[in-house]
């Protein structure tokens, strides 16, 4: 919301110094009038006691109104910087995986080339995706200001077909630990049971992103009544961050999920986490369906 003209008028240093100073001064000849303060002598008492609760109001509304924009503005200065970081680690992070994936890409050319076998021990999406999602983390972590954060990433496997399965391929956080689910292949078609969120929403095959705010709501979304070998992660997440993945508009093939833990936070509400997420996680989630075409080119065949 644009600030209105006045306000930012009353925010101009000269401005600010020249009010709170002649109120000071307003404040000190009506106390040194009021005298002995007789109100019975004093015809003029109720005036200038009036004129002193008056001034003094003004006073204290401008005090409140000027520390509040003050704090605003130290929050602004820190966003923006965190904002700097997470940029510039973007961007490092994006020529940093570009050129690996080229290398690494070469090699499995060359080999194809040589041998005529695909080879993907020398790359291949899976790997990409760890470069990647620790690629996201750094950035979280910079636009957060902490380390309390926790991204993966799951793909549809298309080894079969039709793909009925995914399974979370990668992951980054703090502790390096893997999630309990990391690699094992889940079915998400309507005849089974439900079991995670993750599934859930490949079964939408909704395109948009999903934000939960609040470790209530997550720990609803998350369902762990149903699964009771992870209730011990309840009342730990505070924000979360799902981004689909799709191929052409129409095909989900991956879910990039964010989640920052304990007091960690994206933004203060749905509106700025959904600003980082636009501005920071989309253009990364590009960079996945980027990696998952190309081992899809690579082991694509003739007829």
């Amino acid at each position: 919301m644009r600030e209105s003209t006045f306000s930012l008028w009353l925010q101009k240093p000269l401005v600010k110094n020249l009010l709170l100073s002649i109120l000071v001064l307003i404040i000190g000849g009506i106390c040194s009038a009021m005298g002995s303060w007789d109100r019975i002598n004093d015809k003029l008492f109720w005036y200038k006691l009036f004129a002193l609760v008056g001034s003094a109001i003004v006073y204290i509304v401008l005090l409140v109104f000027y520390g509040t924009k003050e704090v605003n503005n130290r929050r602004i200065i820190s966003i923006l910087k965190n904002q700097n970081s997470a940029y510039d680690e973007l961007l490092a992070n994006i020529i940093s995986i570009c050129k690996e994936t080229a290398s690494d890409v070469t090699t499995v050319i060359r080999q194809i080339k040589n041998s005529g076998i695909i080879n993907l021990e020398t790359w291949n999406f899976d790997k990409a995706c760890n470069a990647a999602c620790r690629s996201v983390y750094n950035i979280t972590k910079n636009i957060c200001g902490s380390a309390d954060i926790a991204v993966a990433y799951v793909r549809l496997d298309d080894s079969e077909y039709p793909a009925k399965k995914i399974y979370l391929n990668s992951f980054a956080n703090q502790t390096h630990l893997r999630p309990s689910i990391f690699g094992k292949k889940r079915i998400f078609s309507e005849e089974y049971p439900n079991s995670y969120h993750d599934v859930d929403l490949f079964r939408s095959g909704s395109s948009e992103i999903e934000i939960v705010i609040g470790n209530e709501n997550i720990d609803n979304i998350f369902a762990y009544t149903d699964k009771g070998s992870h209730a011990d992660g309840k009342k730990k997440y505070s924000q979360y961050v799902a981004i689909p993945v799709f191929c052409k508009d129409e095909k989900m093939v991956g879910l990039l999920e964010i989640v920052a833990l304990n007091d960690a936070k994206i933004g203060l509400n749905v509106n700025e986490v959904r600003e980082v997420a636009l501005k920071y996680f989309v253009p990364q989630s590009y960079l996945f369906l980027l990696l998952y075409k190309l081992e899809r080119s690579l082991l694509a065949k003739p007829g």
